[in-house]
């Protein structure tokens, strides 16, 4: 999440068909990292065995992920 927040507000103006696979690029180059991977592979278990304990967690991703999106959205409208 932190990606979505350090992103310049200037690229919000780009177009979906420029912004999403650039957005893409830059998530799966955070998701890729090292870091990341240990993570998951500390989580993904305990995800199978104990999904109700990181539910406040996933649904504050989900929020940002959707509020992120919704200004994107908004802005493009703005934008015609």
């Amino acid at each position: 999440m932190h990606l979505m927040r350090s992103l310049p507000p200037q690229l919000l103006e780009i177009l979906p068909a420029d912004f999403l696979p650039f957005l893409i690029s830059q998530v799966l180059e955070v998701v890729e990292s090292e870091p990341v991977v240990n993570l998951l592979r500390i989580f993904l278990p305990e995800l199978l065995h104990h999904t109700e304990a990181l539910e406040p967690l996933r649904m504050q991703v989900i929020s940002q992920f959707v509020s992120f999106f919704q200004n994107y959205y908004t802005r493009q409208q703005e934008l015609g």
